[in-house]
């Protein structure tokens, strides 16, 4: 009874196995890439939501003072100390106020809709952040950016993996040159009426060399190198763009940074300005419209302030996904020289 057995032994099926890796370690990046976007995505609607909630917060601090300012107002037009134009327009400022509150809630709800959608639960389910917008007035430099990039963004190294697909394909286009070969043969397990001269095995070698294709084979390899001079150009512009991208993030956040540290003397000023405007105020030496525009000028100080720490965290977020290392963004937040900010 003979049993054939056989092995074809060209150089195309390792470099095919090669590209088959090849491939699949570019789909895995693929979706470490998509995996990076998505947390970039995370961080900007949920510290939207935290801007939201902070606003609202500051909304009502104004209402609060509204309510108040009405009240001494109401109190010094009865006692004939103020004009009654002056408790009017208190009122109208307290009117102006609860209307802010309530649209700056509406608003907290519409940005926690959306951070929901990114989290794929139901509407019913109520978010409440346990995070702060954070901001670090020092943080690495841009090299100590740019270098993570150079290890980690996955467009990156689908570049890499994209040349090396494209060396591959020269090496398979170069095994066209080199002969096929198979192997074959046959082993009889039970002799029972054969010849003793007839051999318990024998083994075959096939060989099959092209020597002629006219220019096909040299145009296909041609195009194999064209690929890799392609792959290495484009392996240069993503590499510059990655680099451009980093230095311009890492600016904004410096730019961040210092646009915070105004806002701090600012906020100084603006908080000395409201309580000499209150006492001006029950002193019947300053008027309501005074005192109104001192504690908006307050409120809108402290939301720009919130709105620069938002910035500055969906500005880290993003620049440490272009370096593909997002889940670096929580050793930044929890860290000892982060500055928080809650009102």
């Amino acid at each position: 009874m003979p049993m054939w057995f056989g092995q074809f032994i060209p150089a195309k099926i390792n470099v095919a196995n090669k590209a088959s890796q090849i491939n699949e370690e570019e789909a895995g990046l693929k979706q470490k890439q998509k995996e990076g976007e998505l947390l970039s995505e995370l961080a900007s609607r949920y510290y939207g939501l935290v801007l939201a909630g902070q606003a609202c917060k500051v909304r009502a601090q104004v209402a609060d003072a509204m309510k108040k300012h009405l009240f001494d107002s109401q109190k010094l037009s009865e006692q004939g100390q103020i004009a009654k134009v002056e408790f009017l327009h208190a009122q109208v400022a307290n009117s102006d106020a609860e209307r802010e509150l309530k649209k700056a809630n509406r608003e907290a709800s519409i940005v926690e809709r959306t951070l929901l959608n990114t989290l794929a639960v139901e509407d019913t389910i109520g978010i409440l952040p346990a995070s702060k917008l954070f901001i670090l007035k020092n943080i690495e430099n841009e090299e100590f950016f740019i270098r993570l990039a150079l290890q980690n963004n996955p467009l990156l190294l689908q570049v890499d993996s994209k040349r090396e697909l494209a060396a591959t394909g020269v090496k398979l286009e170069k095994s066209n040159y080199l002969p096929s070969m198979a192997l074959t043969g046959t082993y009889t397990l039970a002799q029972k009426d054969l010849s003793s001269y007839v051999p318990q095995w024998m083994v075959g070698l096939g060989l099959n060399w092209s020597l002629f294709e006219g220019n096909t084979r040299n145009r296909k390899l041609q195009a194999a190198r064209f690929k890799v001079d392609q792959v290495d150009e484009a392996g240069v512009k993503a590499e510059e763009d990655i680099k451009t991208i980093i230095r311009k993030l890492h600016q904004q956040l410096g730019m961040q940074v210092e646009q915070l540290e105004e806002l701090d003397k600012t906020l100084e000023f603006a908080q000395t300005y409201v309580d000499s405007r209150d006492k001006a105020f029950r002193e019947g030496l300053s008027t309501s419209t005074e005192l109104v525009d001192a504690n908006l000028l307050l409120a809108k100080v402290k939301i720009e302030r919130l709105q620069a720490l938002y910035s500055y965290d969906v500005t880290l977020a993003t620049l440490l996904q272009v370096c593909g290392s997002p889940e670096m963004f929580m050793q930044y937040q929890t860290s000892v020289q982060a500055i928080t900010e809650s009102f």
